[in-house]
């Protein structure tokens, strides 16, 4: 039965429905609110979205946020765009009525002894990357007059803020700031936060100290308000000349601040390393990256470009073999911008020293032009440098500037051209989405299987960016011409999909020119003319009683009119039955024709299909044949391959697991003839090996260069031999020519008894030594086609958690086994480790991997002591195993029951299992399955850092979940140790961890299992005893009793965290430590002089350490 909304205990807020709900709506279908709450600068009255007005003298509140009409005179103007006169402005739009005898001017401030703001600040090169800090104090924000009318309204230019002298000492760029110092790391962090910070303060500069007595206006040098739309401290960036300029703080629209304010000050070597905006060429390749310049609040600096001041932004990006755009075009308005290009060392991301000046960089291109009077800059950077951007423009503006690349994918089959910007594509390529392609060429090319650009064919189902034919169609011959179409197409019978076959009007089985295709698909199409309402060629009928799609229908025939005519019953059946069965065999004689006829079409096209994939696998990966290949070594006088040992095994060019590392090697042809050569690559599980090009021809006297790619899937070492095949135009000249050197360099060989340890080898000795030990199976000299040379590759991955299956040994019989899995112990590259398999029974490979994979991804986050280390992974066709640390005393509750522990080693026990489960909480992990089983024991010592670590927290999840053999969130867990609220309510969170940890505490003081088999017999007494609220009994001198009690408390919000549980433990340890230190003493005060090292033996064995022992001694002695 469904429900409606009345029948619900509470009301249910929908938006939309015109009802305002107060405790999750502002307003519903008003003006001005969207999403039920009011837009930005609108608030909420009586469910009404209404401007917000921060403007105390409006009269009839704002038309719009923060704009009102007509405001309070004489307090403020009558329009509202300002305060009244004798009035300023302190905080936006509030008045107050001005006091002349509270103003300061800059001099007056300046020779106030009374103030402690510091009255003159130094600008010297001891400033250089080294902020000085001063304290503006907020007593000593007095209301002045400023004559700087770039920021001021000169009919009231009076705000409280302070002046500061700054006497320059050395010229250069300095940074004036309020609050911090805003580096570049800062500047993102906080930008990143989208949050308003720091106090909304402005700075100006300005040459003039003026006295009340002073008229005219400043001379301006330099202002600032927000560094960005979010950091609203000021932070003024300007070059300095040698001489006097006077600094004015103050907030903006005249706010003053509520507590002192800090100034930092300091030098830099130019503001392109002190303020820029990095570019991301991730950014630029995928799309173009377009920001704002504001000229208002910029940068007035130089560049190599230009020596001039010019106000603008820097950027910055770091170098690569890549062609970057830069644009102004893009901005309605005409605005005169430059663009400055500056290249200088790489920086390796240390800005401290780096000068965007003569000095320090080189001006690779400067552009004012490229779109009216707004620039384009096009030019081609290097990988061996960094560059520097510098956008600027004359007007007082806000415009855009684009980055973009001209070939983001460097073209592949064709050149990147400046001047062009963008590819210029090889002969038969065309450019698609920055890339020289064959498809859209026109042209049906090898690897395409459609071309949709191809004049002569038209195809339909064609994909225009992979030239492949849509998914369900395949290429398809019908009549010379291939096209995309359905597999079945062709067989001139109308299947699932096919609007025709073979018919008229119909081309690969869809329809075309006017023709459609029948509701009941025929092989032929429905002809254009039907439906025009007279009789055209090959029509019954068009329209009227009995005639459907230009056929007259059963029962009906055509007698020369646009509608047909009835049947008589009689003369119908005799019609349908004599010529029916005639018509009957006939068709049984054709289809049986056309049946055979289809058969061996299908089976050619079977045999061309199957030679198609051959032919393209022997392109991909061409495996070597030695039928007609004779051996021959690399010292030849024909050819040579250098290196003929291929090395990846340095640390610089070791690949890393799934990437791809390059090398070459060159090939040489020394002889006359033109060599063709084809290098055999390897592909298997492990890795791949290719070679590119893997095949093509070395002109006489002239040689090619190979590209080795190699790829490794998991850590592993690779020793492999490559076969090389290498044939020659006249190869049968070459081999009979070769023979006869052999031949002569033997006899020399024989008459003169050389060793084949001798300084120089004949052809034919280096030869026999490539080769193999039987001659039997060295191919005929007559019978060979071409040379076949051997290259030795060696690679060693980098370390990775996916580990090479072959150098993970494992030894019978398990040591451990649950339901999902089988736990082995085993050896990885000479490190004993744990292999846990997991059971392929329960679950398919392909059902466990997307979880495993999650969980390992996991494990490889997860670090701590006293958690079990995580080493690797292995996933084969037959099995997943996951590889981690080994501990040799097994689990804690077989330690437990065949060792007795001393009341210090069960409270490291405890302490080190909270430690780890404290660490999983802290990283959101529910470990659900808390038990001594799963607790490993790596230490029997109890003053060692750790003892015992946590496991299995975690896969056992990811296995009930995905073999189909899970249980409700009820049942997860071990009965014995597991939570009240799981079994009744099915609640799971960090707290069911705890109640587990109190059953585990208490089975590691008893050193046994807590539940008596006899009053236990099974889970459920277990679960019913503990749902009742009951709880076991305690040991009185157990000294944790009390941790036991807070963590099976019922109600779990008041068990205590982890964190709680172990300080209390540390308390208990470092008391415990207390009573065997006092106990040793008391021990040995009567045997400490006659046999010290007995006492020292004595205090090991109890883990008291050596500082511990000698101040015992001493207090003894004493």
């Amino acid at each position: 039965m469904s429900l409606t909304k009345t029948d619900l205990p509470i009301s249910i807020s929908i938006c939309g429905d015109g009802i305002v709900d107060i405790f999750d709506e502002e307003c519903d279908s008003t003006e001005h609110c969207t999403n039920c709450y009011c837009d930005k600068g609108y608030k909420s009255v009586n469910n009404i979205c209404v401007p917000k007005c921060d403007i105390e003298g409006c009269i009839n509140g704002c038309i719009s946020p923060n704009e009102c009409s007509t405001c309070k005179q004489p307090a403020y103007q009558w329009d509202c765009h300002s305060c009244g006169d004798g009035y300023y402005m302190e905080g936006f739009m509030k008045c107050i009525l001005l006091n002349p005898s509270e103003l300061y001017s800059c001099d007056k401030m300046l020779k106030d002894n009374s103030l402690m703001t510091v009255k003159e600040i130094q600008l010297s090169s001891l400033l250089l990357n080294n902020a000085y800090e001063y304290t503006l104090y907020l007593k000593d924000f007095k209301l002045t007059i400023d004559h700087c009318y770039l920021t001021f309204d000169p009919s009231s230019p009076y705000v409280k803020g302070i002046w500061i002298e700054l006497d320059v000492i050395n010229e250069g760029y300095y940074v004036i700031e309020t609050e911090r110092e805003y580096t570049i790391s800062t500047i993102e962090y906080l930008t990143v936060q989208q949050n308003n910070y720091g106090f909304d303060s402005i700075i100006t500069v300005e040459k003039e100290c003026f006295t009340f007595n002073s008229t005219g206006v400043a001379s301006c040098e330099g202002n600032n308000n927000d560094i960005n739309d979010y950091i609203l401290s000021a932070s003024l960036m300007k070059y300095f000349t040698i001489g006097k300029y006077y600094l004015h703080v103050f907030g903006h629209y005249g706010i003053v601040p509520t507590e002192d304010l800090k100034l930092y000050v300091r030098k830099v070597n130019h503001p392109c390393s002190a303020r820029f905006t990095q570019l991301l060429w991730n950014d630029l390749i995928s799309s173009s990256y377009t920001t704002m310049v504001s000229t208002v609040d910029s940068i007035y600096s130089t560049s190599p470009c230009s020596t001039q001041l010019e106000k603008g932004k820097w950027f910055f990006i770091k170098g690569s073999d890549k062609t970057i755009k830069i644009s102004t075009c893009n901005n309605s308005q005409d605005l005169d911008s430059f663009i400055h290009l500056v290249q200088v060392s790489k920086t390796n991301d240390d800005f401290t020293n780096v000068r965007c000046d003569e000095k320090g960089s080189i001006c690779l291109e400067y552009s004012d032009r490229g779109c009216g009077i707004n620039s384009r800059l096009i030019h081609q950077l290097s990988s061996e440098y960094d560059y520097f951007i510098f956008v600027s423009s004359t007007k007082r503006s806000l415009f855009e500037v684009e980055f973009s690349t001209t070939c983001p994918y460097d073209c592949l089959n064709g050149v990147c051209s400046v001047s062009k910007g963008g590819c210029i594509c090889n002969e038969g390529y065309t450019e698609k989405d920055g890339i020289c392609t064959k498809c859209g060429n026109g042209i049906v090319d090898v690897d395409e299987e459609c071309d949709p650009s191809n004049n002569i064919t038209k195809e339909y189902y064609c994909s225009e960016e992979t030239c492949m034919c849509n998914f369900g169609y395949i290429p398809v011959t019908i009549n010379g011409i291939t096209k995309c179409a359905i597999s079945t197409c062709g067989n001139n019978q109308i299947d699932e999909y096919e609007e025709c076959d073979g018919g008229n009007g119909c081309d690969h089985c869809h329809c075309i020119n006017g023709y459609t295709p029948y509701a009941q698909a025929r092989l032929n199409c429905l002809l254009p003319s039907c439906g025009n309402g007279r009789i055209d060629s090959g029509e019954e009928c068009d329209g009227g009683d009995g005639c459907i799609e230009c056929e007259c229908q059963p029962g009906w025939y055509s007698n020369g009119h646009t509608e047909c005519k009835k049947y008589s019953e009689g003369g119908l059946l005799l019609i349908i039955c004599i010529p029916g069965i005639i018509v009957y065999e006939i068709v049984l004689v054709i289809i049986l024709i056309i049946f055979l006829i289809q058969y061996h079409l299908l089976n050619d096209k079977i045999i061309f299909e199957q030679k198609e994939s051959s032919h393209l696998f022997y392109d991909l990966i061409i495996p070597y044949d030695k039928t007609y290949c004779y051996p021959i070594t690399l010292r030849n006088e024909y050819f040579n391959i250098q290196p003929q040992h291929i090395d990846f095994i340095s640390e610089d060019i070791c690949p890393e697991v799934d990437q791809i590392a390059k090398r070459e090697c060159i090939v040489t042809n020394f002889s006359n003839e033109t060599m063709n050569f084809i290098f055999h690559g390897i592909k298997n599980s492990k890795h791949e090996i290719i070679f590119i090009p893997c095949r093509g021809i070395v002109k006489p006297n002239d040689s090619v260069t190979i590209q080795i790619q190699i790829c490794v899937h998991c850590t592993t070492k690779i020793h492999e031999s490559i076969m090389v095949t290498v044939g020659f135009s006249h190869f049968k000249k070459v081999i009979k020519e070769y023979l006869s050197h052999q031949h002569i360099s033997t006899s020399k060989s024989d008459k003169s008894n050389k060793s084949q340890r001798s300084g120089r080898s004949s052809l034919s000795s280096l030869s026999n030594q490539n080769s193999t030990s039987s001659e039997e199976m060295i191919v005929s000299p007559n019978k060979a086609k071409q040379f076949s040379v051997e290259l030795s590759l060696d690679a060693r991955s980098k370390l990775s958690t996916k580990l090479d299956e072959d150098e993970i040994h494992t030894f019978q019989p398990p040591i451990g086994e649950g339901t999902f899995g089988v736990v082995f112990k085993g050896e990885w590259r000479k490190i004993d480790v744990a292999v846990k398999c997991v059971k392929t029974d329960v679950a398919s490979i392909d059902e466990l991997l997307p979880s495993f994979l999650e969980e390992v991804k996991l494990l490889e986050q997860l670090r701590s002591p006293c958690i079990i280390s995580f080493i690797g992974y292995c996933i084969t066709n037959e099995s997943i195993c996951l590889v981690m640390e080994y501990c040799p005393l097994g689990s804690l509750k077989k330690y437990l029951q065949s060792n007795p522990s001393t009341n210090f080693l069960k409270l490291r026990f405890c302490q080190d299992i909270a430690r780890g489960m404290l660490y999983l909480h802290e990283n959101d992990i529910i470990h659900r399955d808390l038990k001594p089983d799963n607790v490993l024991v790596i230490s029997s010592n109890p003053i060692d850092e750790v003892v015992c670590k946590v496991t299995d927290f975690g896969t056992s999840k990811i296995l009930i979940d995905k073999s189909g053999l899970g249980k409700d969130i009820k049942d997860i867990g071990t009965p014995m140790y597991m939570a009240p609220e799981i079994h009744t309510l099915g609640v799971l969170n960090k707290k069911v961890d705890v109640f587990s940890y109190a059953i585990c505490l208490l089975e590691i003081w008893l050193g046994r299992s807590p539940y008596s088999p006899i009053k236990f017999p099974d889970a459920e007494s277990i679960m019913s005893f503990v749902s009742s609220g009951q709880r076991l009994e305690i040991p009185r001198n157990c000294p944790y009793k009390k941790i036991i009690k807070s963590c099976w408390r019922s109600r779990s919000s008041k068990r205590p965290s982890f964190n709680e549980i172990e300080k209390e433990l540390t308390v208990i340890l470092y008391n415990e430590k207390d009573k065997k230190t006092s106990s040793i003493q008391q021990t040995t005060e009567n045997t400490l002089f006659q046999d010290p090292n007995t006492f020292r033996t004595m205090a090991q064995i109890q883990g008291i350490e050596s500082e511990v022992i000698e101040d015992l001694r001493s207090k003894t002695i004493m």
